[in-house]
Order: structure tokens, then sequence, then C-alpha cells
């Protein structure tokens, strides 16, 4: 299973919030840790942490089922979820470096 670019648009613009604060960055980069975590076998850790980001950013867990099609892409698409939701320079390199 794949996430395809429509889906990726919905969370994208999900994770954009308020592209004039640091709240979309913040949520980015969270989702980002959690692509990060997950790779490196902290599989609770890392959907906890994408999980968050998403219903931060409004998308709802219980309707919209691309939280299940997320979690079902993740594993070994870490490092591709991790490109797409563009977080910061810093943390778009950790995988990497690895």
């Amino acid at each position: 299973m794949t996430i395809t670019n429509k889906e990726w648009e919905i969370i994208d613009s999900a994770l954009t919030v308020d592209p004039t604060n640091d709240i979309g960055c913040a949520l980015r980069d969270l989702f980002a840790l959690g692509c990060y975590l997950h790779a490196k076998g902290e599989l609770k850790a890392g959907k906890k942490a994408i999980r968050t980001a998403l219903r931060a950013a409004k998308m709802n867990e219980r309707t919209d089922g691309l939280f299940d099609r997320v979690f079902e892409a993740l594993p070994g698409n870490e490092k591709e979820f991790l490109s797409k939701v563009r977080p910061h320079t810093e943390l778009l390199g950790l995988l990497e470096t690895e």
C-alpha cells in the first residue's frame, strides 16, 4: 500500500495550519521525528508522534481512513514519508546519515 499524491496533498494542507506561524513547522517536525523513531525500531513512539501531529492538524482519525493508510504504508517508507512532510533541514537528513 502507498499514499497517493492526492492524499499527500491532504496531509500537507492539514500540517500547514497557518503558514505565517511556527505551529505548522512544529507539526511537520513532529511527524518527521515520528518517521525517524519508527525507522529506528521505536514503533510505538513513532506512531504516537505521527498520530499526535495529524490530530493537532485537525485530521479526524475516526472518519478519515487516511490515518490507517499512513500507518499501513509506513513500514519501509519512513525516509520517503519524512521527506514528504518537508520538515526543517536539520531533520530532513536524519535517515540519510545512517
